[in-house]
């Protein structure tokens, strides 16, 4: 039997760990913010932005492709193949063998589509169907990465990953720039070696479980039922083609609308998009760590404790989404100052993305609840619908509306899709993320914003009126909601982080 700290059965742990790995997350968001806002904006033009955005987005979604469903075979069953003794079995071992299948199956797919990939771009995209290829070193060092992160994840270690994808890659990606935005490096060599980055974390990683005394990859016999060996299969099956939907209906907007509009479009949509996912690093920590407590009330089918963090986590999601989101909203014309004009038409874009993530984020764990459960099969339907929806869509409004109408797109069919599946949650499993309290915190923020709205904007960087404007948010919304304890599972969550930075 695998042994567990206690510590990490409770919520504790999920806010102490989502802590810890928001700071590197957020110095690491400041960095992408760098890089991505400054550095690519000031030294690539709108075009050159979304050819390097395109790429990445199309070589993660190869990533996600060539895992083959090893990653999620590695987070619901790697406890039952843990064994020190043994090795594990060399379960990390057939794990990299799974992968490499995944790359040369896609990787030859790619090559034989290349006509193809070239004819659809060559008329708004030119310059994508030159250096399409670059996709698959970029999916390559993503698979590693996500292998390698989720082997570590499963044994509670999370702060080697994040380290690894949030502060050393983005750090060589800024000095990659820099050399090319002072003339070291010409724009080939600076594409060539953007995309070879991403095997940064991947070996970081690989050296890391190294030293740790955990790469085990001599593949072990274990005996394994017929009925448990199904499972394996069915539930990484699922889960993998589940997965993958959903990144390529993040990455659906991207090829399109370099496809139909161009890839000057495209470098104004990406940034948005960065800006959006931002806003989401408190939610992605808390969910990383969460994970682990999710597959543990269900092994126990402790659905008390699984309804009290399924609250937990929105109320504390909602919070932490509406101030982030809140802070940007308020003072969007001084952030987006910053930027040259092209980009101030992605202020819209950024708007209309927000609300459906919001309610995402809410009712985000949910995804959890639903994928690590026996009805995991039914949220690929839900993931089928949303793709398709994000799809036809599209094709409905960018051409009316360009970069707007992909937004309008993907906030419709992600409230649609997450309506659903919260429904769905509840009706399977009676569990829900509502409680009184949190109307308190939506009504209190709507009021922020409305009272806010009529203080002046500037169409220009004054950090003094983001700061007034801020602190009259945190005075309007913040004090309210902890003083009064409106929202309890705020409240101590506020607490526990005040609690740390002043110790």
């Amino acid at each position: 039997m695998v042994y567990i700290p206690k510590f990490v059965y409770n919520m504790g742990i999920v806010q102490r760990d989502a802590l810890r790995t928001s700071i590197i997350n957020y110095i690491g968001l400041g960095l992408g913010y760098i890089n991505k806002v400054v550095l690519l904006v000031l030294f690539l033009s709108p075009e050159e932005v979304g050819l390097i955005n395109l790429i990445l987005g199309v070589g993660i979604l190869f990533g996600q492709a060539a895992n083959l469903g090893s990653v999620f075979a590695t987070w619901k069953f790697f406890p039952f193949f843990q064994n020190k003794e043994k090795q594990n079995f060399g379960f990390l071992g057939l794990i990299i063998i799974v992968v490499l299948i995944g790359i040369l199956i896609f990787t030859s797919l790619f090559l034989i589509m290349q006509n193809e990939i070239t004819y659809y771009y060559q008329d708004k995209s030119e310059l994508f169907a030159e250096y399409a290829l670059w996709v698959i070193p970029v999916g390559i060092g993503f698979v590693f990465y996500l292998i390698f992160d989720g082997y570590l994840r499963v044994m509670f270690i999370n702060i080697a990953s994040v380290f690894a994808y949030e502060l050393l890659l983005r750090v060589c990606i800024s000095l990659i720039i820099l050399a090319y935005g002072f003339n070291y490096i010409s724009f080939n060599s600076f594409i060539i070696f953007h995309c070879l980055a991403y095997f940064i974390p991947a070996l970081f990683l690989l050296i890391y479980i190294i030293k740790i005394g955990e790469f085990h990859v001599r593949v072990s016999s274990i005996k394994i039922s017929k009925r448990f060996r199904k499972i394996i299969v069915k539930f990484s099956l699922f889960s993998y083609l589940n997965t993958f939907g959903s990144i390529a209906v993040l990455t659906i907007d991207t090829i399109m609308i370099s496809a139909m509009v161009g890839l000057e479009a495209t470098g104004i949509y990406t940034t948005m998009i960065y800006l959006v996912s931002a806003l989401q690093v408190p939610y992605r920590s808390m969910l990383r760590v969460g994970a682990a407590l999710v597959v543990k009330y269900w092994k126990e089918k402790n659905m008390v404790e699984m309804n009290r963090i399924y609250k937990q986590f929105s109320s504390v999601s909602l919070y932490i989404i509406l101030f982030l989101f809140s802070v940007v909203w308020i003072n969007r014309l001084e952030i987006f100052s910053i930027l040259p004009k092209t980009y101030k038409s992605g202020i819209s874009v950024f708007g209309l993305i927000m609300i459906g993530r919001m309610v995402d984020i809410f009712f985000g764990i949910n995804t959890l609840i639903l994928t690590s459960s026996k009805k995991y099969r039914i949220d690929l339907i839900f993931t089928g619908v949303l793709f398709i929806g994000v799809f036809f869509l599209n094709l409905l409004f960018i051409p009316s509306f360009g970069i707007d109408g992909a937004a309008i797109s993907t906030s419709i069919v992600t409230l649609i899709y997450s309506f659903l599946r919260v429904g769905y949650v509840y009706w399977a499993f009676q569990l829900h993320p509502f409680e009184k309290s949190q109307l308190s915190i939506i009504l209190i923020f709507a009021f922020g914003l409305l009272t806010l709205s009529f203080f002046p904007a500037k169409e220009e960087f004054d950090i003094f009126l983001i700061a007034f404007k801020t602190t009259a948010l945190v005075a309007i919304t913040v004090l309210p909601i902890y003083l009064f304890k409106l929202e309890p599972n705020t409240n101590e969550y506020i607490s526990k982080v005040l609690h740390r930075f002043i110790k």
